[in-house]
């Protein structure tokens, strides 16, 4: 972009010198007002060239002091800032970092490589997209998801804190809790693509390998068990992420917890406590390779809530608790 910004407020102040035919030195033309509406606007702009930076490599904000500008002088001295300012300047300081969707784009087509290759090595199973897709669940619950919404989740919330907007998202205010919650609410969206980009590489994958099987019926069947089992698993994830989120760097051993509680799956389904154990309990409920008798589908359905019910009650005492620990260390050394 050359240029961009917004540009309507001082259209009629403007026409007023138009009009008077009269010689001015150095008239104030172009010097818009900007209110609050205006700042939305500019801070959803930058937000959606930050999300399209890999196509848009320029974005010159036209112009800087006085005209159509976020910094407004007078002659004789004096300057201040305008609304537009503000976003602008959060933009610069705070818009940079890792981009973590090409993550869960990785992550997701990794179960996808993973079937593939048990497809090619496995000589003696004749393979069916049914039984391709199965793989690719059962590789998905097991460490791939819960390393992803750990990594993914507790990013979201760490950069707020490293960053420095957290302290400013608080004083709006915005509860902690909120926030949270909110961050936890766009996880499980992120997991629903997730699952259909995965079943959408699943598709090529069988299409290209002409694998029988795949038909209509058994399509849907596989984004029904890949939507369902993955949201089960990071329901089961949640109270892990809730409680990791509340501290200043805890989303590192959120991950790492989250990939010990996952792969445990292995061991709880070989000791017949898959209904029991929550990031195994989902492919009970949906009855994934298995033909569950009504104790378990029960079973299962209370380990679920169970998560949740604990997911929200971390969630509703949640608190920034990255200050605590600072506390206690400045309390010792004194």
């Amino acid at each position: 972009f050359d240029e961009w910004n917004v540009w309507f407020h001082s259209n009629g102040h403007d026409q007023q010198y138009y009009d008077s035919r009269v010689w001015h030195e150095a008239p104030p033309l172009l010097e818009d007002d900007y209110t609050f509406e205006d700042a939305l606007l500019v801070g959803s702009m930058l937000i959606t060239m930050l999300r399209h930076a890999d196509r848009v490599k320029v974005a010159c904000l036209a112009q800087l002091v006085n005209v159509i500008a976020p910094i407004m002088t007078k002659a004789g001295g004096g300057a201040w800032r305008q609304t537009i300012f503000y976003p602008y300047m959060h933009a610069s300081r705070y818009g940079r970092g890792t981009a973590l969707l090409p993550t869960g784009a990785v992550s997701g087509a990794a179960a996808i490589a993973i079937s593939l290759y048990l497809a090619a090595a496995d000589t003696t199973t004749a393979y069916t997209f049914p039984l391709f897709a199965g793989n690719v669940i059962a590789n998905t619950m097991e460490e791939l998801l819960p390393f992803t919404a750990a990594l993914v989740v507790g990013q979201m919330m760490e950069r707020e804190r490293s960053c420095g907007t957290l302290k400013n998202i608080l004083a709006v205010p915005v509860s902690f809790r909120r926030l949270l919650a909110a961050k936890l609410a766009a996880g499980a969206w992120l997991v629903v693509l997730y699952a259909l980009l995965q079943w959408g590489l699943s598709l090529a994958a069988c299409a290209l390998l002409g694998l029988p099987g795949l038909t209509g019926g058994s399509a849907a069947w596989a984004l029904g068990m890949l939507l369902g089992n993955d949201l089960c698993v990071y329901a089961a994830l949640l109270p892990v992420l809730a409680l990791a989120a509340q501290f200043a760097g805890g989303y590192a051993a959120g991950i790492g917890f989250a990939l010990f509680y996952g792969f445990c799956g292995v061991i709880a389904t070989g000791h017949g406590w898959t209904a029991l154990y929550p990031p195994t309990a989902g492919t009970v409920l949906l009855r994934f390779r298995m033909d569950p008798t009504p104790r378990e589908l029960a079973c299962a359905a209370l380990s679920l809530l169970a998560s949740l019910g604990l997911a929200v009650a971390l969630t509703a005492c949640a608190r920034d608790r990255s200050g605590e620990k600072q506390e206690e260390i400045s309390g010792k050394a004194e």
